[in-house]
């Protein structure tokens, strides 16, 4: 945990005065000068929870909230058991909801994956 603002704003210097560090937005947005900094640790994507739906016959379907295709993240129930399966294998958990956080999980890793490979990242 840090203490430093989630934010700052810089107004840069000009030959008249040197730089200064503002913790608060400036009073307008076309005040000339000021830049907005974000921590970098807040600047990290997000990535949206699985929307869970049950069928029929008891399977559990995790989907993106966007729509990728036929992209789906499954949770079973096998021998009193619950199994996610992945591309790598299976796992078994003890109950449902410990199966879904496992399929969150893999989700949200793929999906961090595909973002690095996607878009530049700079640090």
């Amino acid at each position: 945990m840090t203490n430093a603002p989630e934010r700052i704003w810089l107004d840069w210097p000009d030959a008249n005065r040197g730089g200064i560090v503002y913790n608060e937005p400036p009073e307008r947005d076309t005040q000339p000068g000021q830049t907005e900094y974000r921590r970098a640790d807040l600047c990290q994507p997000k990535v949206k929870p699985l929307v869970w739906e049950e069928n029929a016959s008891g399977v559990w379907a995790g989907s993106p909230p966007a729509k990728l295709s036929d992209l789906v993240f499954w949770v079973f129930v096998q021998d009193g058991s619950y199994i996610h399966p992945y591309s790598g294998g299976k796992e078994t958990h003890p109950t449902l909801e410990a199966a879904k956080a496992a399929a969150e999980a893999h989700y949200t890793a793929w999906a961090l994956d595909l973002h690095k490979q996607l878009f530049e990242v700079t640090e």
